[in-house]
């Protein structure tokens, strides 16, 4: 998806810098997520992705989503063991 949503380098020198996306994940507050859902209830609930360019194809980019949305819903990924790294294994939650 990055490959079309970001279709030239300058759009790879934006990533991670000043502005949003900062981390690849998800978040409900944290706006400098690649995914951010802001808060909301009821109907009225929606998701940001936030790595799309200017310089991207409008059409294109919307077909991409929706499609990887939809795909998703119908094929899950499988779970995942929950991996833990040093930092993690000194928390009680892991």
């Amino acid at each position: 998806m990055t490959a079309f949503l970001n279709p030239i380098p300058n759009s790879y020198e934006r990533l991670g810098v000043f502005e949003a996306p900062r981390y690849v994940s998800w978040s409900y507050g944290n706006r400098s997520q690649l995914v951010h859902i802001p808060a909301a209830k009821g109907d009225r609930v929606r998701m940001e992705l936030r790595s799309p360019d200017p310089a991207v194809n409008s059409y294109l980019a919307f077909a991409l989503v929706i499609s990887a949305g939809l795909y998703g819903m119908e094929k899950p990924p499988p779970a995942r063991k929950r991996e833990c790294g040093p930092i993690q294994h000194r928390q009680k939650h892991c």
